[in-house]
């Protein structure tokens, strides 16, 4: 069988071929253009992604840095707490003792974290800001406290006894000095009227 085509489609038919041509050519150059475009957007988001990664990792690095050096400065205030010769009580803003070194469980004679301020400091003989107290153990304490800022107080017991008992025998030798210079002028006052008269 032969197909019938008639003239008119057959004189189109290259016209059409040429537009289509010239439609698919557009088509492929917008399509390169886009796929360009998006190759070229796709390796500035690769870029990005790098940079990010790397801002991350010195992130995660400084990080870690700060961990490390956050831990340090714990132990060593930790370190320094436990070897202070005085005691050291940190109270909440409730009157509760939040923490305490060793020396202040020493002196008190009880383990004063969880316990409140007002309770200890009955039980160790009314321990007051600016007076010396003797407690229960015999030694003698005076007490200082500073509020913090946050809510809460530090509160610092120091050991007086051995500088009480360097004072009191201070005092006890001043006086003796005293008595014995009264003494030596009370003998010169004798002295010389006697000589005087056993001359005459």
């Amino acid at each position: 069988k032969l197909l019938f085509v008639p003239q008119a489609t057959l004189q189109r038919a290259p016209m059409a071929l040429a537009i289509e041509r010239s439609e698919l050519k557009s088509a492929f150059d917008a399509f390169t253009e886009v796929s360009a475009a998006l190759e070229a957007s796709y390796r500035d988001l690769e870029r990005e992604v790098a940079r990010l990664h790397g801002e991350l990792a010195r992130a995660r690095r400084e990080r870690v840095r700060q961990d490390a050096e956050r831990e340090r400065l714990a132990s060593r205030h930790h370190e320094l707490l436990a070897a202070l010769p005085g005691g050291v009580l940190e109270l909440d803003a409730h009157g509760l003792v939040r923490a305490a070194n060793p020396a202040a469980e020493e002196l008190l004679g009880v383990a004063p974290e969880g316990r409140a301020w007002a309770d200890l400091s009955e039980a160790a003989g009314d321990l007051a800001v600016g007076r010396e107290t003797v407690l229960p153990s015999g030694r003698r304490v005076g007490v200082a406290r500073r509020e913090l800022a946050g809510g809460g107080a530090i509160v610092l017991l120091t050991d007086v006894t051995e500088a009480t008992l360097v004072r009191d025998l201070l005092a006890r030798h001043q006086r003796r000095s005293t008595l014995g210079e009264m003494a030596a002028r009370l003998a010169h006052d004798v002295r010389t009227p006697l000589a005087a008269a056993l001359l005459h």
